[in-house]
């Protein structure tokens, strides 16, 4: 039995609070404690337990993203996902009709759009948050049809990334999130139309390239690979296993020259 839970994460790249309420209750139903540690502080750590995407909970070997803390504990006593399968049915592809540059000021109507239940609070805490990490205050592009959040892209400097990409260079920048909110009702998938439009204002803002790790068959963490592969993202390194409810999802390093 595990003797602690470790809520391992990367700051505020994550507004929410999901996971990290799950871990509390979690780790008191194996009446353990929980260890909150922020990835940015502790870089060994996130080399140590492995850790590629904005959060996780560690029960000693088992690393969980995903479900209810009664799930968690299930997942943690199998050392395995849950009975059932992992469905993610690609979109069809749709053009964002205007893009916004994404920064501190902007991003609550951004993240909003992932996170519904998102509170002025978490919002709030977010922008600071941007406000220390992005890169002369670009931190992405926000894409929108008529009033319409359609989909984000959130990019930060490879230097300030906590997870072990190998070598971290300023003139990279790092793909931390990308997101279209098609789990919410969307009928089309934006993401490579805002990739599209974001290569150029990268290289406006400087990055000679960018970085992003993919999930190879679904978007944990962003992804699915053909998203990036399409746009002339090569595999660098692979970065090993996300335990998803329904399967293990295998992810990688992926990068490309602007």
């Amino acid at each position: 039995m595990a003797k602690e839970l470790i809520y391992l994460h990367f700051g505020r790249q994550c507004p929410g609070s999901f996971l990290a309420e799950q871990a509390k209750r979690a780790a008191n139903m194996l009446q353990v404690p929980l260890r909150d540690i922020d990835a940015s502080e502790r870089p060994d750590l996130a080399e140590h337990y492995n850790l590629f995407y904005p959060g996780a909970v560690f029960m000693e070997d088992v690393p969980l993203v995903y479900g209810s803390a009664a799930q968690m504990v299930e997942s943690y006593l199998r050392r395995g996902p849950l009975p059932g399968v992992q469905h993610y049915e690609a979109k069809p592809l749709g053009q964002v009709e205007r893009v916004e540059i994404l920064h501190a000021g902007n991003c609550g109507c951004a993240f909003g759009s992932c996170l519904p239940s998102l509170s002025d609070s978490q919002s709030r805490q977010k922008a600071e948050w941007l406000r220390t990490m992005a890169n002369s205050g670009f931190a992405g592009l926000i894409g929108w049809q008529g009033e319409q959040v359609v989909g984000f892209v959130e990019v930060l400097p490879e230097t300030a990334i906590p997870y072990s990409l190998g070598v971290k260079r300023p003139e990279y920048g790092f793909i931390t999130c990308l997101y279209s909110p098609i789990e919410w009702g969307l009928d089309k998938d934006y993401r490579v139309s805002l990739l599209e439009h974001l290569f150029s204002h990268a290289m406006q803002q400087g990055y000679h390239g960018l970085s992003v790790v993919s999930g190879v068959e679904t978007p944990y963490p962003n992804g699915p690979m053909a998203v990036f592969e399409h746009l002339g993202f090569d595999r660098v390194k692979q970065m090993g296993r996300v335990l998803l409810k329904h399967k293990w999802e295998e992810a990688w390093l992926m990068q490309k020259q602007l």
